[in-house]
């Protein structure tokens, strides 16, 4: 995994990055930037893509080397965590929850009150297209409402923290969604960073 792209352009650079578990080697001196627009992490099962990702969204300390995103040190940076948003891999939903509870409830964890999480949460669902399955239990969502649901959770992060001026900053990290969704949030001017594994 590596780049000849100047690392001043990249809005996530990594230099000489590696991340151990114990004796197992998630990343091996890994250096690459990552330009804006739409980035594919492609490799078989085991190649470090979900350890990479996991280190750009600032989950995994790196064991060596240095990442960045944005500019900034992603690790200990909760200021940097409002400007990126994550669709993890697997489903973490509440079953018996619909899917605008879910939302509401991942918006007030940003301190927002009831109404204003409630008008965030609507909003968040209309931009993936859930808005007739709001008030339907998560657990009868298909596959496809599913994976809307997750990206929901990365919208209302930037419908909290940046607001619809500022949408072209804003990027998004996420997994396990199809090219087509992704295709959409590029079209928004958002700057996807894909796991294509999922």
């Amino acid at each position: 995994m590596t780049n000849a792209a100047d690392p001043g352009t990249g809005i996530v650079v990594a230099d000489h990055l590696s991340k151990w578990y114990g004796q197992v080697i998630g990343l091996n001196d890994v250096s690459v930037s990552v330009p804006p627009g739409i980035t594919g992490l492609l490799g078989p099962n085991g190649a470090g893509k979900s350890t990479f990702m996991k280190v750009i969204t600032g989950q995994l300390k790196p064991s060596k080397g240095t990442i960045t995103v944005l500019g900034e040190p992603i690790w200990n940076n909760p200021s940097l965590y409002f400007r990126i948003g994550f669709c993890p891999e697997q489903d973490s939903f509440y079953e018996r929850m619909t899917g605008l509870e879910w939302v509401t409830a991942l918006v007030r964890l940003n301190g927002l009150s009831d109404g204003d999480a409630t008008e965030m949460a609507h909003r968040a669902l209309k931009a993936v297209e859930l808005t007739d399955a709001a008030n339907k239990k998560i657990g009868a969502y298909s596959k496809g409402m599913r994976q809307r649901a997750r990206l929901a959770q990365c919208e209302k992060r930037r419908v909290v923290e940046l607001g619809a001026r500022q949408r072209r900053h804003m990027h998004l990290v996420v997994i396990g969604i199809d090219h087509q969704q992704i295709a959409a949030l590029r079209g928004e001017g958002l700057r996807p960073i894909a796991d294509l594994h999922a």
